[in-house]
């Protein structure tokens, strides 16, 4: 969840990461816990004894070990998780089922201030 809100505020792209895709190089791609929360991965390795390497390697944007961004859209999904406790399954839905119809979507052939300015 955190890669489609760091698109939508910091790249102004609706992207995140699908659950299986084909990357680049031709390799088809699974991510089998993509709907498994962090925090809920994080306990059961807590009570299972599973070492995990934990975000410690994860780069950021400037090279960093960490990423600052990433960290930021965490507390901000936690601060609006706190206030409505179906946050997750509503954004789910929403990426599942798209209003196509009520999306701002501009023909490709057409300039954009076309339809900014009535």
């Amino acid at each position: 969840m955190e890669t489609l809100f760091m698109s939508l505020t910091y790249s102004g792209s609706l992207r995140s990461m699908a659950p299986k895709y084909k990357a680049e190089n031709g390799l088809e791609v699974i991510r089998p816990l993509i709907f498994v929360r962090e925090n809920d991965i994080r306990k059961f390795t807590n009570k299972n004894n599973i070492k995990t390497i934990g975000n410690e390697f994860c780069v950021g944007l400037k090279g960093e070990k960490k990423s600052y961004v990433r960290e930021e859209i965490k507390t901000l999904l936690a601060g609006l998780e706190s206030k409505n406790q179906f946050l997750f399954p509503s954004i789910k839905n929403a990426l599942q089922n798209p209003d196509i119809n009520s999306l701002f979507v501009v023909p490709k052939r057409k300039n954009i201030f076309d339809y900014l300015f009535f």
